[in-house]
């Protein structure tokens, strides 16, 4: 006896919003975000109260799940409410992270040659700038570039091949595990690109005219980059497995069927 396939309906331009789902779903998951944005986690090494939050480790999974626009506008929602709750723990700057990161999911996802251009195109630029910025500037700050470059190189990679968009739907668990991991250490790349452009190079232009963007002695720049690109390279570790874990439990759920991108 042949295994039962899933029926989805055909894909629309709505689904960019929704992902398939409901406004119930987009909700919940707002919501769930929102509160995990304000747990910490892990603190930033040398900055203050500054920390990641748990909910970094789903943003890759609300683009998968609710598509590019419904992941931006939950990241935004959940992002602005954590930050306007909690401003000194939760940044400004969290704001680009979690938007981004859940657009940049949701884009890859589609699968086409199309989207992964898009999301090189937005890769790129903030790439190149971070690397300009006053981190970029100081070869202390280049142990990040493990956990800049890999949302680049993802996107460009997607360009000549789909294979994540295809085996993230596949009913082969340890497929959907790789794919779900590539796509949560990409969006977290992105994510975090724009995140610390946007805190060093336009939050903290005094820090930049000063050319001490850390905040610490410069003795301790060196320290305090290689710790923090640690801290990043374990977060993308922790949201691969953590959203590989998410999205095979739905596909092995009822629900697989409201998850457009999931699903054959």
């Amino acid at each position: 006896m042949g295994k039962e396939k899933t029926a989805v309906r055909k894909r629309t331009w709505i689904d960019l919003f929704t992902g398939g789902t409901s406004l119930p779903f987009l909700a919940v998951w707002a919501a769930i975000l929102t509160v995990t944005s304000m747990v910490p986690l892990v603190p930033v090494f040398g900055a203050g109260l500054t920390y990641y939050p748990l909910g970094d480790v789903l943003v890759g999974i609300t683009g998968l799940l609710f598509g590019p626009f419904g992941g931006l506008i939950i990241g935004l929602i959940a992002s602005t409410i954590a930050h306007l709750t909690i401003p000194l723990m939760v940044g400004l700057h969290a704001i680009p992270r979690l938007t981004m990161g859940s657009f940049a999911a949701g884009l890859a996802v589609q699968g086409t040659k199309k989207s992964a251009i898009v999301v090189t195109i937005l890769s790129l630029p903030v790439f190149i700038l971070w690397a300009l910025s006053p981190i970029g500037q100081i070869w202390q700050g280049w142990p990040m570039i493990l956990t800049r470059s890999p949302g680049l190189w993802l996107s460009i990679m997607m360009i000549f091949t789909n294979f994540p968009s295809r085996w993230i739907k596949s009913d082969d668990m340890s497929k959907v595990a790789v794919a779900t991991s590539i796509f949560a250490i990409q969006s977290f790349s992105i994510g975090y690109t724009y995140d610390w452009f946007t805190f060093f190079a336009i939050m903290s232009p005094f820090e930049a005219i000063l050319g001490n963007p850390t905040g610490l002695a410069p003795i301790l720049w060196p320290l305090f980059f290689i710790v923090s690109g640690a801290q990043e390279l374990i977060m993308c570790v922790v949201g691969s497995i953590a959203c590989s874990a998410v999205v095979i439990a739905i596909k092995r759920s009822r629900l697989r069927s409201r998850f457009v991108y999931l699903v054959e």
